[in-house]
């Protein structure tokens, strides 16, 4: 009778003890586990084997000693648990590099337990960097220095291989207990050892699974090789880990590069890439499902379980939802799709930038609402829909709708097809589809509008506004500057708009022209080729003659011809394509103008401008077809343009002054 093999843990490694165990001690902690359960648990597990934590979690509940609703929450502490104990090897490494000191490390951590208090989990690595604690060059040096380390410890044995000697065999067992080699001894007094003895030896051993076969066997117990080298006489089957699940984030993340390189070699450093876009309806993200391993058998019989696979979930935030499997995230509307350190992904209408704009964010392209807690700085251009700032200071913005600065506005072109509001506005230029509202002060800068300009206090000198739907202003004028224009019922913005229009309907159209000349060359081309294969085709069916061409020279000419006709046909598909687009944008480009012709048709001009304070001597009013040079200074009144009355039946017009 064979020998039962001696009791081994799985795998070969140190078995779960339930007193020290993770699981149980954080379950205790929470009030998970009461003492009492704790106690029958221990008694239950007395003398067992627990592979892992994860099968001690499974008895506790087969057992009823927790609740199955307490799982999933001991489960993610559990992790968060280990997390943290990864992040303060983290840390200490950022000490032993020169990076951080105790006392940043200290804060950080705290924050971080405050984070996790708060439901939200982050590595500490993502934090430092998110804080300018370190750098993220910093952070892929410790990462790659813990990688390491672990790698080393994963590869160096914690334990001997275990030696058994007996009947001249010394046995080989790695911790593991997938393998058994052997090795004869030089001299060993007695009969020579058969193989079914070594059998035997083998068995008495424990080693039941994966024995070589008899020839091989009886090959190790006479070939004096193995004398000096080792022989492997059974071999487990290897256990196959588990692959985990993967999240496939299909939009760009870290959009912002270096710079763009111009076409003449430049490199533009204030254009670091365009902010992602997304419409309703776009995957955002795709899971690929975790995929269990394969247990292994050690020698010894017993089951060697694989490692099991890592878990990944979709985190959804707002405007984004789920697919019924749980594998797509969809975005629930269009916006700026984001994905923070915790892994939540969310589509936001607006595109928040915390700070300025500069070299760090680039210019902002965006079709959405533009949120930006700092200064656009010079030479920064934002383009989005709705643009709210603290100050400009020498960038541009380019609005579909509003602009609201609060601050100020210096050195800056702002362009608006709506509204513009600021606090002041120093040697810059505006232009407004609709109202322009300035708090204190305008200084050196034109601002045309078609709606009302309005600035209720303050001072404006040394400026040029048209607004199309009069103006009222408090201060105009300085004995020291020069003299301010203020032009009501007219204004040039819209014009402006309409000739840029036409600029670009003649461009687009002049383009279109070309595209459809080089496609009716590419098809005449096509035509040429489809004609010469036609008598080449003609020209090999004949046989003999004085046109005849050597077989070989025809093919390889039939060849080319084909290429050249596969390369025109390309060509010109791509062509349609193009002309195609062209003629949409064309389209697009003549409604646009035709509704900007149709609101300066339907906006009634208003030539009125108020003034609740003074408008100093020098200041030129004018109106849509007279204006009127300010003689002396005035306070409090209404300028505005009416038809003579000295003229009346030759609609002469002129600028009259009312008090208000």
């Amino acid at each position: 009778m064979p020998k039962s093999a001696p009791s081994q843990p799985a795998s070969g490694k140190q078995s779960v003890k339930c007193q020290t165990a993770l699981v149980t001690r954080i379950a205790l902690f929470l009030k998970i586990l009461s003492k009492e359960n704790f106690q029958k648990l221990l008694r239950d597990t007395a003398g067992m084997d627990i592979p892992s934590e994860g099968d001690l979690l499974k008895l506790m509940i087969s057992k009823a000693y927790i609740s199955p609703k307490e799982v999933p929450g001991l489960k993610k502490t559990c992790l968060s648990f280990a997390r943290a104990q990864t992040d303060t090897r983290f840390g200490s490494l950022c000490i032993e590099f020169g990076f951080l000191t105790q006392s940043n490390l200290d804060l950080a951590l705290e924050e971080q337990k405050f984070l996790s208090e708060d439901g939200r989990t982050i590595f500490l690595g993502d934090l430092l960097v998110e804080a300018g604690m370190i750098s993220a060059q910093q952070q892929k040096l410790i990462l790659q220095k813990q990688k390491m380390d672990l790698n080393f410890q994963e590869n160096t044995p914690q334990n001997a291989t275990r030696e058994i000697r007996g009947n001249g065999i010394i046995l080989f067992i790695p911790e593991t207990g997938l393998r058994a080699h052997g090795l004869r001894e030089k001299t060993v007094a007695g009969s020579p050892l058969s193989v079914d003895r070594l059998k035997d030896f083998l068995e008495d051993n424990g080693i039941i699974y994966g024995l070589k076969n008899d020839y091989e066997l009886k090959k190790f117990l006479s070939d004096d090789l193995y004398t000096a080298q080792r022989f492997e006489l059974a071999k487990g089957l290897d256990p196959i880990p588990g692959t985990d699940a993967q999240i496939f984030y299909l939009f760009e993340q870290n959009y912002l590069t270096a710079g763009h390189l111009n076409n003449n070699g430049t490199m533009d450093f204030k254009s670091r890439g365009q902010v992602p876009f997304v419409a309703a309806g776009d995957i955002l993200a795709e899971k690929i499902p975790a995929k269990d391993g394969r247990d292994g058998v050690d020698i010894f019989g017993d089951v060697v379980e694989s490692v099991p696979p890592m878990d990944a979930e979709l985190l959804c935030g707002k405007g984004v939802s789920l697919s019924e499997n749980n594998l797509r995230a969809y975005a629930d509307r269009e916006g700026y799709p984001k994905l923070s350190p915790g892994g939540s992904i969310s589509v936001n209408d607006a595109h928040v930038i915390r700070g300025d704009v500069d070299f760090t964010t680039g210019h902002v392209k965006f079709n959405k609402n533009v949120f930006i807690t700092g200064t656009v700085k010079s030479g920064f251009k934002v383009e989005a829909v709705d643009v709210v700032a603290r100050a400009v200071d020498g960038g541009i913005i380019s609005a579909k709708g509003d602009v609201s600065i609060a601050l100020g506005i210096t050195n800056a072109t702002i362009d608006a097809e709506g509204s513009v509001s600021a606090g002041f506005v120093h040697r810059s230029t505006i232009g407004a589809m609709g109202d322009v509202d300035i708090t204190t002060e305008v200084v050196e800068s034109q601002i045309s509008l078609e709606g009302t300009f309005e600035m209720s206090r303050g001072k404006m000198y040394a400026s040029t506004v048209s607004a199309r739907g009069g103006a009222k202003v408090y201060h105009i004028g300085s004995i020291k500057t020069v003299p301010t224009i203020i032009e009501v019922g007219t204004s040039p913005y819209l014009n402006r708009a309409v000739k840029a229009l036409d600029l670009e309907i003649d461009t687009t159209e002049t383009r279109l022209e070309a595209k459809i000349d080089e496609t009716d060359a590419l098809q005449n081309r096509i035509n040429e080729v489809e004609r010469e294969i036609t008598r080449l085709n003609k020209e090999a069916r004949s046989k003999g003659g004085p046109k005849a061409q050597d077989p070989e020279a025809l093919n390889t000419r039939l060849s080319a011809l084909r290429t050249e006709q596969n390369t025109l046909d390309s060509q010109i598909r791509s062509n349609a394509e193009a002309i195609e687009g062209l003629k949409q944008l064309i389209k697009t480009l003549v409604e646009r103008k035709f509704n900007l012709q149709h609101k300066i048709a339907a906006t009634l001009p208003k030539p009125i401008l108020d003034v609740r304070g003074m408008v100093l001597s020098g200041t030129m009013v004018r109106g849509v077809h007279s204006s009127t040079c300010i003689a002396k200074d005035l306070a409090r009144v209404r300028i505005m343009e009416m038809i003579s009355t000295e003229q009346r039946d030759g609609r002469a017009w002129e600028m009259i002054t009312n008090r208000l």
